[in-house]
């Protein structure tokens, strides 16, 4: 039995075989024309629908909605509150770029966002998107700075303009060819990673570093070292 119930069934509640007949004739037709970066990573069931964590596919599966509280939709993809707030804006303003017009909400919203930052943090800028407001960030750095250089973190993911792109560190593939025209970044390890790059992998090959979790394959000295030389390349 299951605990989770939608219109009377429960979910999951698999009705075909896993991908659907209707999904993947709509995922065949995407890969024929979606650029492969895009369409070899979809999932192989295809959306009819969501209610709150519950996804009902095109072929009438119901399934748990385990992906959509990542990356830009951290409340998840149709929380009631936000759905509401959205459509009665949309209503009401439209699709309107706040960079042109300004509504009511955004003086009470830029003065939360300062409420809630560091003391020295006294104004906001506002962005379409994550990858754009990595890329003003690494702008109003360089500019407030003077340095050139910024650190990125591997396994780092910023978007998939050309600054973004090579700023991150998820996989190589993303920045291939591009890092000629945003050079400036240098890409370290987290200070304690779990599992350590400069480490060989337990007996078994779980890649788990031989140190147990918390424990850096570089001592204190070497840290500092690494801090002047990046200090000295302008680093920020």
């Amino acid at each position: 039995m299951t605990p989770f119930e939608f219109e009377g069934r429960p979910v999951p509640d698999i009705v075909t075989p896993m991908p659907g007949p209707a999904s993947r004739a709509l995922r065949d037709r995407e890969q024929a024309v979606l650029y492969r970066g895009t369409g070899d990573h979809l999932a192989p069931a295809v959306i009819n629908r969501k209610a709150g964590f519950v996804i009902e596919d095109v072929d009438g599966n119901l399934l748990l909605d385990m992906a959509s509280a990542s990356a830009s939709v951290p409340l998840g993809a149709c929380p009631p509150r936000l759905v509401e707030a959205v459509t009665t804006a949309i209503a009401r303003f439209g699709n309107e770029d706040t960079h042109a017009f300004t509504t009511e909400y955004v003086a009470p919203l830029a003065e939360r966002l300062v409420e809630l930052g560091p003391a020295s943090c006294t104004r906001v800028d506002l962005a379409l998107n994550g990858t754009e407001a990595i890329e003003i960030a690494v702008r109003l750095m360089r500019r407030a700075t003077g340095r050139s250089i910024i650190l990125g973190f591997l396994g780092g993911y910023h978007g998939e303009s050309s600054t973004t792109a090579s700023l991150g560190a998820e996989i190589s593939e993303l920045s291939r060819g591009v890092r000629g025209l945003a050079p400036g970044f240098v890409h370290v390890p987290y200070p304690n990673p779990y599992r350590d790059p400069f480490r060989q992998p337990r007996p078994g090959g779980s890649g788990d570093a031989t140190g147990g979790p918390g424990e850096c394959a570089l001592s204190d000295q070497q840290i500092d070292q690494a801090l002047d030389a990046f200090a000295q390349l302008g680093a920020t």
